[in-house]
């Protein structure tokens, strides 16, 4: 999951996402540490994780 800062977005056009704005990003994924995603970062491959959640139904 991607975590962005004030005056940070992801621009999705088809198939690509990037990171724009004034800020870096961060990436969270489970069981890793966070990693930081300077602006200009291509994130596409985050447009086909499949979600998974902790919470039981």
């Amino acid at each position: 999951m991607p975590g962005l800062r004030e005056g940070s977005w992801l621009r999705v056009e088809g198939r690509r996402a990037t990171v724009l704005g004034a800020r870096d990003a961060r990436l969270f994924r489970r069981g890793t540490a966070p990693r930081e995603l300077p602006v200009g970062s291509d994130v596409s491959e985050l447009l086909g994780v499949r979600p998974r959640f902790d919470a039981s139904r």
